[in-house]
């Protein structure tokens, strides 16, 4: 991947901050009024979302050991490591090496293949491994290692080795050692493996991802992220106190949206422990709470959207830790048997952001263990979404008293925001099936969202004049409102400006004519996205830097629109 000029000089554009002060309620009036929206940008050449395959290479590992590590002492450690695909089908094509080159003694076991409900997307390579080895720390300071591949591994590992699980720490031996409730006794690696941002993106670990910091016109969005993240976790100025704390071992609320996977996303874009840290504590923590029928118990009902399996494969794929198997295929049963494959106006209750989380929670299930049935599933519910779509809104029309419970109000339309999440959804079926049906499903959306659900802000409050947002429902013609015209739908800009460029990325994949104006809505909407986020970022002696209100909307800024640079770039 390389930097482009076009999207550094579409940004070079100034962009209005936001205020500083501000409380509950409706929020007062920023400052000036947004700088209109700037010419279509030049559409750079495209990129292709599977790197060609690479026969033989090397990834720089970093080895950070945990204070129950003795200094001096061997560790024996293991790590998962996933790969781009077609790169390395054999482990014992799998080699460790020291900073020196030294073969170091290692064992290798396949976590996953790259596994096809297509005809192109699988080739059996390895989609993720496990490393286990023994290192010597000569102090606590991190180590880096290289693991290579396509070169045979000439020094083994002595077995039998124990599940990796058994060599994990209690985090109360480690940093922020209060992150969860001592008595929930949520354990971690006691040497952490950190890899390389630009690898993870190329492994689509979670689809495609520029590393933070490679676009300096998007060096907002980074810190933005990594901002927000930080009052996720609770990484708060001295001066807040507890009651603005975000209590995530308590209420479920912080977790909708697939908080767990969000922060995964944090260290795949940057690469850094703390992340990683903060994503396998939160994923452990969420495994924790799945009850026999695959809920997350702590929101007290049977709730299928706060139930996700993707964030406990990832760190599975991470880790090794087999005992996460249980809990995704838990959750995969529950989609089976709370949300159908089929669609009828008759209906009581159906919405996009439901049938997302029941593609993935298939998605990740199959991804596991290759189930049959829960790949004809997941083919069943994307099949699904593009029959809906047949019409010319272009987006999985259903009543208003489905989505909303409003009796009587049978009007088709889309929700653009949970379409926001239904196109992460189908994003990541498009990966393991290369369905040519899905692709043009998430262009379409693009066509959606330019022809039927953006409005200017101005229209109910000329502070916002010349920032573009979309409606909460619209069809052919006719919006739904839920109250929140402009303050709370820009709220929603980023997701579905990520939405909207997955959308142009994908028409220039199919060469359809209307890619550069789905561009052009896509940077629209990514000024009201910086917008929004800098009216949240500011400075009060008794709240976070980075204000969470309601805590979920980290996960719905920053979950599915982690490659939003990514998209606009191809």
């Amino acid at each position: 991947m390389h930097q482009h000029l076009w999207l550094a000089l579409m940004l070079a554009v100034a962009l209005v901050s936001g205020c500083g002060g501000g409380s509950s309620g409706e929020p007062p009036a920023p400052g000036p009024t947004p700088i209109p929206t700037p010419e279509p940008s030049p559409i750079p050449p495209g990129a292709e979302l599977f790197v060609p395959p690479v026969a033989r290479g090397a990834v720089d590992v970093r080895l950070h050991p945990g204070a129950t590590v003795r200094a001096g002492s061997s560790v024996l450690l293991a790590f998962g490591l996933p790969f781009p695909r077609g790169f390395v089908s054999d482990p014992a094509q799998i080699r460790v090496t020291d900073g020196q080159g030294g073969e170091i003694a290692s064992a290798v076991q396949v976590l996953a293949p790259w596994r096809s409900l297509g005809t192109a997307a699988g080739d059996g390579s390895i989609r993720a491994a496990l490393v286990y080895l023994e290192y010597r720390f000569a102090d606590g300071a991190p180590a880096t290692i290289q693991v290579h591949w396509g070169a045979p591994r000439t020094r083994t590992l002595a077995g039998p080795l124990p599940a990796p699980a058994a060599l994990w720490a209690r985090i109360a031996d480690g940093p922020d050692p209060n992150e969860y409730p001592a008595a929930d006794d949520i354990r971690e690696p006691a040497v952490y493996a950190t890899l390389p941002p630009a690898w993870l993106g190329r492994a689509l670990l979670r689809g495609p991802a520029l590393p933070a910091g490679q676009n300096p016109a998007l060096a907002w969005w980074d810190a933005a992220m990594q901002g927000y993240g930080d009052t996720a976790v609770n990484r708060l100025a001295p001066g807040v106190p507890a009651s603005a704390q975000i209590a995530y071992a308590r209420d479920a609320e912080p977790w909708l949206f697939d908080r767990a996977m969000t922060l995964f996303g944090l260290y795949v874009r940057t690469g850094e422990l703390r992340w990683l840290r903060h994503a396998h504590r939160a994923a452990q923590w969420y495994a924790s709470r799945i009850d026999a029928g695959g809920i997350f118990t702590l929101k007290g009902e049977d709730d299928l959207k706060y139930s996700y399996g993707a964030s406990l494969l990832t760190d599975l794929w991470l880790t090794g830790d087999a005992a996460l198997a249980a809990p995704i295929r838990r959750i995969g049963q529950a989609g089976i048997a709370q949300w159908r494959d089929s669609y009828a106006s008759t209906q009581n209750f159906w919405t996009e952001r439901h049938q997302a989380y029941a593609l993935r929670a298939a998605l990740a299930a199959y991804a596991l263990a290759g189930d049959p049935v829960q790949g004809a599933r997941a083919r069943a519910l994307a099949a699904l979404t593009v029959r809906m779509s047949r019409n010319a809104a272009q987006c999985p029309l259903h009543t208003v008293r489905q989505h909303e419970g409003d009796d009587g109000d049978n009007r088709l339309m889309c929700s653009p925001w949970m379409g926001a999440l239904l196109s992460d959804a189908m994003m990541e079926y498009y990966l393991v099936s290369e369905d040519p049906e899905a692709l043009r499903w998430i262009a379409g959306m693009g066509n959606y969202v330019r022809d039927h659900a953006l409005y200017d802000g101005g229209i109910e409050h000329r502070e916002l004049a010349g920032l573009k947002m979309t409606w909460y429902m619209t069809g052919i013609g006719e919006h739904y409102e839920d109250g929140q015209r402009g303050w709370g739908d820009m709220e929603h800009a980023c997701d579905v400006g990520a939405m909207t460029a997955r959308a142009a990325w994908a028409q220039r994949q199919l060469g359809q004519d209307g890619a550069a104006s789905v561009q052009q809505v896509a940077e629209q909407l990514l000024q009201t996205c910086r917008y929004t986020l800098d009216y949240w970022h500011r400075s009060a002696p008794a709240l976070p830097e980075w204000r969470l209100s309601p805590p979920r909307k980290f996960n719905w800024w920053f979950g599915g629109a982690l490659g939003y640079d990514w998209f606009l770039a191809y």
